[in-house]
């Protein structure tokens, strides 16, 4: 029997989109990030601060407007909700 090599996955240097701030986790930053070169948006906390780190969309397209929109849309939920948004789903 022969072992099957497992790859890791190629992983871009996360890109700093935006930033919003909860009043329990404090400020938080969107990043932008590829993943086998697969734009992903990722919620995570600011750097030097604890918490939860959230995958808002595994798969985004590479248009701007698109990705401006989800963005806005994320941070407006954010900002009604006094919390990450996706900290709801789980």
């Amino acid at each position: 029997m022969t072992a099957t090599a497992v790859q890791k996955p190629a992983v871009s240097v996360p890109v700093f989109l935006r930033e919003y701030t909860t009043a329990d986790l404090g400020p938080r930053w969107l990043m932008g990030q590829r993943v086998d070169g697969i734009a992903q948006l990722i919620d995570v906390p600011a750097p030097g601060k604890d918490g939860p780190r959230y995958v808002v969309e595994p798969e985004i397209s590479d248009s701007r407007a698109e990705l401006d929109a989800l963005l806005d849309d994320y941070l407006a939920k954010a900002q009604r909700l006094g919390y990450p948004p996706m900290h709801g789903w789980f």
